[in-house]
């Protein structure tokens, strides 16, 4: 008897060769130089042989032809007139009376809106593609735009032998731990710092960037939905809106451009299919426990 399989054979690595991971993504290529689109994939393209390579830099070359032939807007407020309907109130009072909410826009001017999507101003260089359909109700669009349930996904591991704690995530927004004691259990609790994940747009210099919420709101307008609540916040300063990934685009660069990359141009010819370096990110615990006794 003969048995067959569709399921491909598994090839095993070399083992002087590092495993590297890497996620389908979709890249503004049309807004990078060649250094910038090395700093996005070009650890990606480096594992392509040579007619994948430059397969990969002519997408990216035919990318920036297409951006050099766009028209800058003709409407003087086509980038800071952005806000288009309030919000329930009664959805807003829920996020704003959170503790973790005004300490993260405490002395920040903000207001939540509908926003037009098709103006955001983007800074982030790339989304991963995903797929799922919308709410079309507005309290659907309220949860899928400014969610009240603010965990950050972890994974924990003990390591015994040097008496630490890894704390890892696939989401940028863990960066360090809160710390919470329990005196009535005699509890101490250690968890990642909530995060305030809603879609956020912050207007500066006559600019709405779009710092937070990437690929929502790029999933909406693949789905043809021009309009998302969203807080919105009155930036003074270039680092309350220059995104923190290196690989992101400068903001003191983008806002010199007359057509700077729109959160639109992820679906038009100004961007590529690649694949960029999957990442973790994590905190290390170091535990140190020492035995005391004292007097009472």
């Amino acid at each position: 008897m003969t048995t067959t399989t569709d399921i491909p054979i598994q090839q095993f690595p070399e083992p002087s060769v590092v495993q590297k991971t890497f996620i389908e993504a979709t890249l503004l290529a049309g807004f990078s130089d060649e250094t910038h689109y090395d700093m996005l994939c070009g650890e990606y393209v480096s594992t392509l042989d040579e007619i994948g390579a430059q397969s990969a830099r002519d997408a990216a070359q035919a990318a920036r032809h297409y951006v050099a032939t766009l028209v800058p807007p003709t409407h003087p407020d086509f980038f800071s007139d952005i806000v288009r309907r309030p919000i329930a109130e009664d959805h807003v009072q829920q996020i704003v009376s959170d503790p973790v909410f005004r300490r993260s826009f405490a002395g920040i001017p903000h207001r939540f809106a509908y926003v037009d999507l098709t103006r955001l101003v983007a800074l982030q260089s790339w989304v991963k593609p995903r797929r799922g359909s919308l709410p079309t109700d507005d309290a659907g669009l309220l949860a899928f735009a400014l969610p009240t349930n603010w965990e950050v996904p972890v994974e924990i591991n003990y390591l015994p032998q040097t008496k630490s704690i890894q704390v890892f995530s696939s989401a940028p927004a863990l960066s360090g731990l809160q710390i919470d004691f329990d005196r009535t259990e005699g509890r101490v609790i250690l968890s990642p710092p909530k995060h305030p994940n809603l879609v956020q747009v912050a207007i500066f210099n006559g600019r709405g960037y779009l710092r937070d919420g990437y690929h929502r709101v790029v999933d909406a307008l693949a789905q043809g939905v021009t309009e998302l609540p969203a807080i919105v916040t009155q930036a003074v300063r270039p680092d309350q809106v220059q995104l923190p990934a290196a690989t992101c685009f400068n903001l003191l660069h983008v806002k010199a451009l007359p057509r700077p990359p729109l959160v639109s141009d992820f679906l038009t010819p100004a961007a590529t299919t690649t694949r960029v370096r999957e990442r973790r990110y994590g905190v290390l615990i170091s535990l140190d426990v020492r035995p005391f006794n004292i007097g009472v």
